[in-house]
């Protein structure tokens, strides 16, 4: 049985070759030549031949009208037969050519709904399509075609690509303040070249970004090679002047010039001190601290940060605050602060700063306050983000602000900032005190 059932599908792929052949072979129009001279030869041989063999009349009138209804039968279930097959083999070919043009659809749904821009050219350099995100890009910048987006040599680029046989790549244009990179395929055989575009401006600022970072990560680098040469020579100005301070008198009229070159040389050590703890990472884990007396102890160099005539004031509402942090972790977090204030100031601005104990005496809250010209709500949305900045070329990193999130949020602490256009910016800095669990979300 099994080897019957195997056999059926044999037999019947046999028989649909022949009727295949059978059909390409003589064709439909021979067929039917072939089927009207048999059909009339059996009438008329049929007829003659019982016509011959019966003598009785009503005999062979009955055998003629048999005869006639076995052919209408017969010719009937032959039509049957071949408009059977013909139907059944026109369903096949409309269902495979449904699936065709689904499978066409599902394919040129990738290029068209591709979010980089797509055009296809001819042999010629003309577009002969483009994509849903080429159009849009050319609204974007006021373009009068699709075309525009190309290399003005696109044409060339186009005659190349076809007679090297190999794609060109890496080809940026610039168009309106933004790039474009672009790659062209070609394919030889329909006279077509694709080109597939992506805009690159967002990875070439964040190249020269990081470029620009890595710049001031040297000079961070240089100055603190050159802090460490500047305490080693205020060390010198000390010893000479402790030295000299112990072999004059304090009645000597020298005296106390001696005693201000030694104040002064005392607040250099200071202010090169905290510039290495500036640039410096983290040495040991996060300690309790009194912000206030931290704070109060950056401001001669949170000054320096500001242009000349700007003013900072520190005010502070609980002296007794403590905060969990590492010291150099509070001067990089304010020091950030302070400078994006100066830039947001006028030359003679103000900025101050608060400190207060947290929610139920808790931690420390830490308020920098400027009077500059204030953020838009959607640059305001985006001041954390890493690499956002609005700051002119070679002017910042856009990763100050980052770093200060990322420092408050290592800490358990958090961060808010509150601006509108011309009303300034506050930024209000949440850091949990000695005790506080860890990883928990304070309410500021």
């Amino acid at each position: 049985m099994p080897a019957l059932t195997n056999a059926q599908p044999l037999d019947r792929t046999l028989r649909h070759r022949v009727e295949d052949a059978f059909e390409l072979r003589l064709g439909p129009a021979r067929i039917a030549a072939i089927y009207i001279v048999l059909g009339t030869l059996w009438i008329l041989l049929s007829d003659l031949v019982l016509a011959a063999i019966v003598e009785n009349t009503g005999v062979l009138s009955v055998l003629q009208s048999v005869k006639g209804f076995a052919f209408v039968l017969v010719t009937g279930l032959l039509g049957y037969l071949l408009i059977r097959r013909d139907a059944r083999v026109l369903r096949a070919a409309e269902q495979e050519l449904v699936s065709a043009n689904e499978r066409l659809d599902e394919l040129a749904d990738f290029p068209r709904l591709s979010p980089n821009p797509i055009l296809a050219l001819d042999g010629d350099g003309r577009v002969v399509f483009v994509n849903d995100a080429a159009q849009g890009d050319a609204r974007r910048f006021g373009l009068g075609a699709p075309s525009a987006l190309l290399p003005a040599d696109a044409v060339r680029l186009v005659e190349n690509a076809l007679e090297q046989k190999r794609p060109a790549l890496d080809i940026e244009h610039r168009i309106d303040g933004s790039t474009l990179r672009w790659r062209l395929f070609p394919v030889t055989e329909r006279q077509r070249v694709y080109a597939f575009g992506t805009d690159v401006s967002a990875e070439l600022l964040y190249q020269s970004r990081l470029a620009q970072a890595d710049k001031l990560d040297a000079m961070g680098r240089l100055s603190a090679g050159l802090a460490h040469d500047f305490r080693n020579a205020v060390t010198g100005i000390k010893a000479y002047t402790s030295a000299l301070l112990a072999d004059t008198p304090a009645d000597d009229p020298t005296h106390e010039d001696l005693v201000e070159i030694d104040r002064a040389a005392n607040r250099a050590t200071e202010l090169i001190h905290q510039l290495l703890a500036l640039g410096r990472e983290p040495e040991g884990e996060p300690e309790p601290v009194i912000i206030a007396h931290a704070v109060s102890d950056l401001i001669p160099l949170l000054r320096h940060l500001l242009p000349a005539e700007a003013k900072l004031d520190l005010d502070v509402h609980d002296a007794s605050a403590i905060a969990t942090i590492e010291p150099t972790q509070l001067s990089r977090i304010l020091s950030n602060l302070v400078v994006n204030a100066g830039d947001a100031i006028p030359e003679d601005g103000k900025v101050h700063i608060a400190v207060d104990a947290g929610p139920g005496g808790q931690g420390a809250i830490i308020t920098v306050r400027d009077n500059g010209q204030g953020m838009a709500p959607d640059t305001l949305e985006r001041i954390f983000d890493p690499l956002f900045t609005t700051k002119g070329p070679g002017a910042g990193t856009g990763l100050g602000l980052a770093n200060v999130r990322d420092i408050i949020e290592s800490l358990g602490g958090t961060i808010d900032v509150e601006s509108s256009p011309g009303a300034g910016a506050t930024f209000t800095i949440y850091l949990p005190g000695p005790g506080a669990a860890e990883g928990a979300d304070p309410a500021v």
